[in-house]
């Protein structure tokens, strides 16, 4: 599957089988995990076989068998929170590739059982595993809503837009602005609770659709 395929294919899974994820996969996950605590100084971690604590409501009505997650733990702070979202949305990807179903979930579990065990402060958890579906696209909203590019938009950018508007951001509320001139991309997003967490997923899918090789990001180093 190619990174493209998995952006296409990759849904919200809010229910899982009990069939356990192969060995080969977690080592798999296990290696990108430790490669991206590395480069970005982040404490993610991988729970295989450890049920995550939901809010009742979730387990009740929307949510089964969620046996495996990855806790997105880090340094306090904006920057942080964003390389949270870059990295998260990686994982969501590779998963994906890896035949894997995921559920980012933002706040709707446990927080005392699972920062017991965090270093640093806990920005959300990603569950994995089978799904007993493949999920649902959620509704995005039109291109032209969410960007900007000034002079004749390139391919690229359309591209990057496109990948940008099936990812996952809180509440599916999409509250992001893509701007772009010649090959700098600004990418901004309204004020709250997730929203650099959000940027940072935002970059990841939209540099996949785009090409990092055409563009860079106007806060980038």
């Amino acid at each position: 599957m190619t990174i493209g395929e998995a952006i296409e294919e990759r849904h919200t899974v809010r229910q899982f089988t009990d069939e356990a994820v192969e060995e080969e996969t977690l080592e798999v996950l296990q290696a990108r995990i430790a490669t991206l605590n590395a480069q970005f100084e982040l404490n993610l971690s991988l729970h295989a076989n450890e049920e995550l604590q939901l809010w009742p409501g979730m387990t009740l009505f929307f949510s089964s068998g969620v046996e495996n997650f990855i806790a997105l733990a880090g340094p306090h702070g904006s920057k942080a929170a964003e390389h949270i979202g870059y990295c998260g949305a990686d994982l969501l990807l590779l998963a994906q590739r890896e035949g894997v179903n995921t559920w980012w979930i933002g706040g709707t579990y446990s927080m005392k059982k699972v920062e017991a065990e965090m270093t640093g402060e806990l920005y959300g958890v990603i569950a994995f595993g089978y799904g007993k579906n493949e999920g649902k696209p959620h509704r995005s909203k039109d291109a032209m809503r969410v960007s900007r590019y000034e002079g004749s938009e390139p391919e690229w950018f359309s591209r990057g837009v496109e990948a940008a508007l099936l990812a996952p951001t809180a509440m599916n509320k999409q509250a992001f602005m893509i701007t772009g001139k010649d090959a700098v991309v600004q990418v901004s997003y309204k004020a709250g609770a997730f929203s650099n967490v959000d940027r940072g997923i935002i970059k990841y899918f939209f540099e996949q659709g785009a090409g990092r090789e055409n563009f860079r990001f106007a806060d980038s180093e």
